[in-house]
């Protein structure tokens, strides 16, 4: 072989492969612009929906405030008035399962009415311990009670210390 002919060879390989490795690289670096546009497209959007969530989640709660106000403004303790309050509370928020106090003394007045027993203890729940060891709304571990349930509470006192 001519050393023309050789040239022209070795001239070709060397641009084939100078071309492969910018091809590479160009493809490397828009696969690393590719995914760091995806990375913030997502945590945008992963902000966005977490805002809407919290949002609709602090609607959806402030049942819980509405009540801790009511028991807080309470100079007397009237259970019947108690529980006619909640179950009002429930009955006007969409979405509710029940509405319900919990006291300290064993007290647990329910917007359901319903009787739980005088041998039922609810303060080994996660929504008691919790709330009561929180300064603010505690959202609870959901659980399946014929629906899925998210607990939510928050610890009050009413005026007369109960």
């Amino acid at each position: 072989m001519k050393i023309k002919m050789k040239m022209i060879i070795c001239f070709s390989a060397i641009c084939i492969g100078c071309m492969l490795i910018a091809m590479l690289s160009a493809l490397t670096l828009t696969r690393q612009r590719f995914s760091s546009m995806n990375d913030v497209q997502a945590e945008t959007a992963a902000n966005f929906y977490a805002s809407e969530i919290e949002t609709w989640l602090e609607q959806k709660t402030s049942i819980v405030d509405s009540a801790v106000v009511y028991m807080e403004s309470l100079d007397v303790l009237e259970e019947e008035t108690v529980i006619d309050y909640l179950e009002a509370l429930m009955q006007s928020s969409e979405g509710v399962a029940d509405v319900f106090a919990a006291f300290t003394d064993g007290t647990f007045l329910d917007g359901n009415r319903l009787e739980m027993g005088e041998d039922w203890d609810y303060t080994g729940y996660p929504w008691y311990t919790e709330g009561l060891a929180a300064d603010g709304k505690v959202l609870c571990t959901p659980y399946m009670d014929g629906q899925m349930v998210v607990p939510v509470s928050r610890k009050f006192t009413c005026k007369n210390g109960a």
